[in-house]
């Protein structure tokens, strides 16, 4: 078996809420949100039977509709309209259900029948139309990554392969118009080991253009991810490891590449000032303004950035010393850009779910109360609507779990 990057590439394309038919959804994920304030969960439990579950932008919980009998927990993604898509491999081959807005998931559908569960990623996404994106590599590893549309009305569409040697975990996001962006990490060589990042994207109802290495085998990124806006501007931030002197001490920190209006990348930049830096998270308005954060593995610190339209940088805050174990910062584009995470109260052993609105001079505000909740493995569910956001603090794990929703309210941008 081929060495496996750990590198993660999370897409996530957002707008502005000025314009809520341009954003984009966060795709692919037990949990997903749309452009338009939908939350979907897909919930398993300690069994084999999954379930989904879809949040209107006001909160209505909608009844449970049984996905069926799976080895592992499908994937869901939700479109702006309210539909939404579960995914799955079981025995090498990638099933589907589609659930059209305002009615219940249609029969399981094969997309192909060779899709590898060791890149650990299985992207999908639907937009504002109703059409289904979704992306694998064969087990062969042949032709490297292979993407597949689904029209709302003629179906499953041809395969395009879009190469790349050892892909792993690719992510997609698809904006409100159509537009898409693939990212995946790749090796150089069969025999190289460093990884690289490439890159392709789609305008609404084209093929994906030719892949592109946006970041080298000289970067070695890991654990990455990427956001973009419907007006092309992209933002790329990975982890680069570096051992230091004393055996064993590995330090970690957080770089970034950036494209304005569909231009090239220009040169690599150093974000974090923190020395165990992990967990990047990044988020892109509408204007182009870009919210990024991350954390501090050693000191349990939350830093984050603002960077302009313009390409300036803001200087990096410390929005926390108290973030729980195990949990990241989330970058949202609601207001003037949002950062949201769970601290840990041990007075009272309980999560405190804190988030801080960046200022129109590229600081930050002071951070402000969401939730307290029990302790929990996940992170909390958060979607983004014209109000500001909404969060579920402690998403369902098991299909009887409730999902308590809640609406925070922030200042426009």
């Amino acid at each position: 078996m081929p060495r496996r990057s750990p590198l993660f590439l999370a897409v996530v394309l957002t707008l502005a809420c000025a314009a809520p038919p341009a954003r984009a959804q966060v795709a692919g994920a037990q949990h997903a949100a749309s452009s338009a304030g939908h939350l979907a969960f897909v919930t398993q439990g300690n069994g084999s039977r999954s379930t989904l579950r879809v949040v209107s932008p006001e909160g209505v919980v909608g009844a449970a509709e049984d996905i069926g009998e799976t080895f592992d927990t499908p994937v869901v993604a939700v479109g702006a309209a309210g539909d939404a898509v579960v995914a799955w491999i079981d025995r090498r081959e990638l099933w589907a259900r589609y659930r059209p807005a305002g009615g219940t998931l249609g029969p399981a559908e094969l997309v192909t029948r060779s899709a590898s569960t060791y890149i650990e990623s299985l992207p999908l996404a639907v937009d504002a139309a109703g059409a289904v994106t979704t992306a694998w590599a064969p087990e062969s590893g042949r032709g490297g990554l292979h993407v597949r549309t689904r029209d709302p009305v003629s179906g499953w569409g041809p395969v395009q392969t879009l190469g790349g040697i050892d892909v792993y975990r690719p992510k997609l996001a698809l904006t409100g118009n159509g537009n898409a962006v693939i990212a995946w990490a790749q090796h150089q060589r069969k025999d190289r080991n460093p990884s690289q990042i490439a890159v392709a994207s789609r305008l609404a109802g084209q093929p994906f253009g030719a892949p592109k290495v946006v970041v080298g085998v000289q970067h070695d990124p890991d654990y990455g991810r990427i956001a973009a806006n419907d007006r092309g501007d992209v933002a790329i931030v990975w982890i680069v490891s570096k051992t230091r002197r004393r055996p064993g001490d590995v330090e970690f920190s957080i770089h970034g590449v950036f494209s304005s209006g569909g231009g090239p990348f220009g040169r690599p930049v150093t974000l974090s000032r923190v020395k165990e830096a992990t967990s990047p998270n990044v988020a892109v308005q509408a204007s182009g303004r870009m919210i990024l954060a991350w954390r501090d593995n050693s000191t349990h610190r939350v830093e984050a950035r603002v960077r302009e339209p313009s390409g300036v940088l803001g200087r990096p805050r410390i929005l926390t010393h108290d973030l729980d174990v195990n949990t990241g910062p989330a970058a949202l584009t609601a207001g003037r850009g949002v950062v949201a995470w769970s601290d840990y109260d041990r007075a009272a052993r309980r999560r405190v779910i804190r988030f801080a609105q960046a200022t129109d001079d590229g600081h930050f505000g002071p951070a402000a109360v969401i939730a307290r909740v029990r302790d929990t493995f996940y992170d909390p569910a958060f979607a983004v609507s014209a109000p500001g956001f909404s969060v579920v603090a402690v998403p369902p794990f098991a299909p009887s779990d409730p999902v308590e929703w809640q609406r925070v309210a922030v200042a426009a941008s």
